[in-house]
């Protein structure tokens, strides 16, 4: 057996380690780019899905101004941090920018402690009959 390396051997001794650890090294920074996009996805998707809680919430308020204006007339005026499903809503009813309209501003938001983790905003203008009847209606969602 011929114990001795020649030159090319050496030169060839370190090769295969130097492959294993530059592909460990593309597969690190595969697997930290992949996960960091999963992360930036699901945060994203989270958001959405909070928003769209915020602004059924605002809508759930608006409903509900809107009947009470109608069974009560210009006497509600809103209310304030009233609690729906898993969120809360705040109405302010006001005076419409034409006679005879209401303008209706619901928010909806969502509430971890005191930190709002997100909010939505509905605003209704809305004439109503002297019998309660609603004579016209239009919703704006606030981006």
């Amino acid at each position: 057996m011929n114990k001795h390396r020649t030159a090319f051997d050496r030169r060839d001794c370190g090769s295969a380690l130097f492959f294993v650890l530059a592909l460990l090294m593309v597969l690190m920074i595969s697997s930290g780019t992949f996960y960091s996009m999963l992360h930036s996805t699901m945060s994203q998707g989270k958001h959405k899905q909070q928003r769209q809680v915020c602004l059924n919430l605002a809508e759930g308020g608006a409903d509900k101004a809107l009947a009470a204006l109608r069974a009560k007339g210009s006497a509600y005026t809103g209310e304030q941090d009233t609690r729906l499903g898993e969120g809360f809503f705040s109405v302010k009813v006001r005076p419409g920018n034409r006679p005879g309209v209401q303008r209706i501003v619901s928010n909806g938001f969502l509430r971890e402690g005191s930190a709002v983790l997100a909010k939505a905003r509905v605003t209704v203008d809305v004439a109503l009959s002297p019998d309660g009847a609603i004579r016209e209606i239009f919703w704006r969602k606030a981006p």
